[in-house]
């Protein structure tokens, strides 16, 4: 999610987006261009430098977020969640 001020920028920003992700992951990949405040506000983002990791049911509603860097404890609990929802 970036701001929209930088929408004049995007096909630059995207390229370089994308150089970061595997090619088989480009068409799950998708960047907003917006105003943030609502979506800050809905999701609870009170740092947007910090990163936010959502699991979202199939109905679109978050099952689970993280904040933070990646660690063995938040690791081991999102992969225990996604094999109880992949069972179901």
């Amino acid at each position: 999610m970036i701001s929209g001020n930088w929408k004049w920028m995007s096909g630059w920003i995207d390229s370089g987006m994308r150089s970061g992700v595997p090619d088989d992951k480009h068409d799950h990949v998708a960047t907003y261009y917006g105003p943030l405040r609502k979506y800050f506000d809905y999701l609870d983002i009170r740092d947007p430098s910090t990163v936010y990791v959502f699991l979202l049911d199939k109905d679109g509603r978050i099952i689970w977020r993280e904040t933070g860097p990646a660690n063995k404890h938040n690791y081991e609990e999102l992969k225990k969640l996604l094999e109880e929802k992949l069972d179901t």
